[in-house]
């Protein structure tokens, strides 16, 4: 098995689901099932696979059954547990930002990876292959057309910033944003930082992709992006999205 023990994998797993809130009413999004599998055990066992040692989940929609059903090991993985009680404002950046104190007991670089993602696992082999330190992963060519979606901005390789709606018409445009990135450990504890003076002026209501988008033009920190290709990542938002990952499934088994 390889070793990426180097590495401490942040999933900011607190979200409600409105959008889907039927499907969602007795678990959390990252509980349903494809082909008798959650989606958060898909991720898990990637990393597993991956010689990941170290995982903290940022919980709240059902927080003490998702620690009751996940536990504290799986495979190689050691996990850990903070509570993200805004997680109902929708600012998911609060939720990376309450994970501080978890990621500086060893203070390794980072792996941030959205809990209801589906994904082929070739895209979380490539992010930690990715020779820069710091990098998100995106869809040059956006297959959804969910406005909401974020956009990465970028020329030459570089995040210069990102934009909600992926089929804005912007001249900077890199791709669509796909909720996989990795950062070094020197970029975690500025951005803590960062977080830290910008929730107490603003308020946690931000999603992450705001902050990151304030802290890369504020500080210059260099982000690069990476795209996927024609590897398949779904960010499930929608029962369509839903629909499109269980028919995929056997594509990417």
């Amino acid at each position: 098995m390889v070793n990426n023990s180097r590495y401490r994998t942040i999933i900011n797993a607190g979200g409600c689901s409105r959008r889907i809130a039927h499907l969602t009413r007795d678990k959390p999004k990252s509980f349903l099932e494809i082909n008798g599998k959650r989606l958060i055990e898909y991720t898990l066992d990637y990393l597993s696979e991956q010689g990941i040692s170290d995982v903290t989940f940022s919980i709240g929609y059902m927080k003490d059954y998702f620690m009751r059903t996940i536990g504290r090991n799986r495979g190689s993985l050691n996990i850990d547990y903070v509570v993200d009680e805004n997680y109902e404002s929708g600012g998911h950046g609060w939720g990376i930002y309450v994970t501080r104190e978890s990621w500086a007991k060893d203070k390794k670089d980072a792996l941030w990876i959205d809990a209801d993602n589906f994904y082929e696992p070739a895209i979380l082999d490539n992010l930690i292959r990715f020779e820069g330190e710091n990098v998100v992963i995106i869809d040059k060519n956006p297959r959804n057309k969910n406005l909401e979606e974020e956009l990465v901005l970028g020329r030459n390789g570089i995040v210069t910033g990102f934009k909600r709606g992926v089929h804005s018409k912007e001249s900077e445009s890199a791709g669509e944003f796909l909720g996989m990135s990795k950062f070094s450990r020197d970029f975690m504890e500025k951005l803590y930082n960062y977080m830290e003076k910008y929730f107490e002026e603003r308020g946690p209501n931000h999603k992450y992709e705001r902050v990151l988008n304030d802290f890369i033009k504020d500080t210059g920190e260099r982000v690069s992006y990476s795209d996927c290709g024609k590897l398949f990542l779904i960010n499930i938002n929608t029962e369509e999205d839903y629909k499109r990952a269980k028919e995929q499934h056997r594509r990417i088994k």
